[in-house]
């Protein structure tokens, strides 16, 4: 509901991830997630899997970052990761 609401198209979050990113990083974003062109309609079946590799390990990063007093440990997998899109065969 919240990717639907946010009426996102992709002008919309192409000029988003050229805020944050350069244009050879904008342009595999959009071209390994099938970004080119949407409207708000196909929002949000074109947003999901972006979105779910991008909240899949934050929130142990963002809970290793923000632990105080002692050293924090986490795993991070030696093994490729084997589920299609754009980070298949990293670690």
């Amino acid at each position: 509901m919240r990717i639907a609401k946010g009426e996102w198209t992709s002008e919309k979050l192409k000029h988003l991830f050229q805020q944050y990113f350069d244009s050879d990083q904008v342009a595999r974003l959009i071209k390994e997630y099938n970004l080119e062109v949407f409207d708000t309609a196909e929002s949000v079946a074109k947003l999901e899997p972006l979105l779910t590799d991008a909240e899949f390990g934050d929130g142990i990063h963002e809970i290793a970052r923000s632990w105080k007093g002692s050293d924090v440990f986490y795993y991070h997998m030696r093994f490729p990761n084997p589920f299609p899109g754009p980070f298949k065969g990293e670690n």
